[in-house]
C-alpha cells in the first residue's frame, strides 16, 4: 500500500467540530470519537476503502 492510498482515521475523545477540523487539517481521512460505535466505525472504514 502506498502513502497515497493509506487510510488515516483520527480516534479521539473529542467530538467537537474543531477537533474534526484539526484532524482533517492534519491529513486524516475521517474522525471517530468516544464512545466508539462499532457499526459507525465499520461504515466509515468501508466508505474510505471503496
Amino acid at each position: 500500500m502506498t502513502k497515497a492510498n493509506l487510510v488515516r482515521v483520527a480516534v479521539t475523545a473529542n467530538a467537537f467540530d474543531e477537533e474534526r477540523k484539526k484532524a482533517a487539517d492534519a491529513g486524516m481521512n475521517g474522525h471517530l470519537a468516544k464512545p466508539y460505535d462499532i457499526a459507525a466505525m465499520m461504515k466509515l472504514l468501508k466508505q474510505l476503502t471503496e
